[in-house]
């Protein structure tokens, strides 16, 4: 005897067409190259203001293949995978981005030495998937919140 089985029905995709997004953000700091990579990298956790659950604690290990995840008491989020470093100029990451829907993100960090010892640091947010037409703005916004201010004051109070 066969029986038939269906999947339960799935919205996510339905009606909902590709996007594209992309992002180009460029911030400026006092620091060194070296002191933004290192406040980007060993001290993310504690700068990093933007959480997906009130106790999430983010992690970011730099090496190709590491996760960039948020982890909480019951659970964690992963956001990214770290697929290029080049100490202290280049991380590059792909993932989720702990998006709920479909999409592929990849997030690359430049920094540049100034000629007066600071830093340049070059944010490129590209992403395919299922996006709506405001997640542009929204992560214009976070990554602004992240880069120039949460980072800024970190590294001002080092």
């Amino acid at each position: 005897m066969s029986e038939h089985l269906d999947l339960p029905k799935d919205d996510v995709g339905d009606d909902l067409p590709l996007r594209e997004l992309s992002i180009s953000l460029v911030f400026a700091y006092r620091q060194t190259p070296v002191q933004v990579w290192r406040a980007l990298t060993e001290e993310i956790g504690v700068w990093w203001t933007e959480k997906v659950h009130p106790e999430a604690r983010t992690i970011l290990p730099v090496q190709p293949g590491g996760q960039w995840v948020q982890l909480w008491s019951n659970g964690g989020a992963l956001l990214g995978t770290v697929t290029h470093v080049h100490a202290p100029l280049l991380l590059r990451i792909s993932g989720p981005l702990a998006m709920t829907a479909p999409v592929n993100n990849t997030v690359e960090l430049r920094l540049e030495l100034m000629d007066s010892g600071s830093t340049r640091l070059k944010l490129e947010h590209l992403a395919l998937g299922i996006l709506h037409g405001t997640d542009e703005e929204s992560y214009t916004q976070v990554w602004n919140d992240l880069f120039d201010v949460a980072l800024t004051r970190y590294l001002d109070r080092c």
